[in-house]
């Protein structure tokens, strides 16, 4: 029969080897990144390798011509994704004329209209306090107070986050070294298990 002491000592030295493991990932991550992704690849591949092996083609050969295919079908969207960037570069000039003409009218639509609204409204609150002003002038004995010609001082504060951006920033750096430890623990068993 284990003892408690034995027990907690297991589970100390299960927690420690945890934390040595996802820190070693987090700080190991420039390293492991191409591993990881290497193991994924050989994921996305083994069927066909396993495909070519069922019609007699030497593990060899399937192994090579798979890689192959994926190295084609990779520089092939590299090419693809080059030809349109350097289409878009092209065409930048007349892109940049159609976004400053969009830009502008999206200006003219609310800024400019958001202006005129402010100088209305400036306009007609300076009525109303004309208006005010006459009917309550002040006699020549009484003068107006300070508080009321002092401005009126304005703070803006940052809102607090809400649960959900609390929750992100506090779970993502936490989770990103687990998902990765997962991973790489999912492909050690996995190919274990082979």
């Amino acid at each position: 029969m284990e003892s408690a002491a034995t027990r907690n000592y297991a589970t100390l030295t299960g927690v420690v080897v945890g934390v040595v493991v996802i820190a070693a990932l987090y700080f190991g991550k420039e390293v492991l990144l191409p591993i990881t992704v290497a193991i994924l690849l050989s994921f996305v591949l083994s069927p066909l390798v396993k495909l070519l092996r069922r019609i007699n083609v030497p593990r060899p050969v399937a192994v090579l011509f798979s890689v192959a295919l994926a190295l084609a079908t990779i520089a092939g969207i590299g090419t693809l994704v080059a030809t349109q960037v350097v289409d878009l570069a092209a065409d930048l000039p007349r892109y940049q004329l159609t976004i400053e003409k969009k830009v502008d009218a999206l200006r003219s639509a609310t800024i400019e209209r958001l202006s005129q609204l402010t100088s209305r409204f400036r306009s007609a609150v300076g009525q109303t306090q004309q208006g005010q002003n006459s009917v309550t002038q002040p006699s020549k004995g009484e003068h107006s107070s300070a508080a009321d010609q002092a401005p009126i001082p304005v703070e803006v504060h940052q809102p607090s986050p809400d649960a959900l951006e609390l929750a992100r920033r506090i779970l993502i750096p936490v989770l990103h070294p687990l998902t990765t430890a997962g991973i790489c623990r999912h492909s050690i068993h996995f190919d274990a298990a082979r």
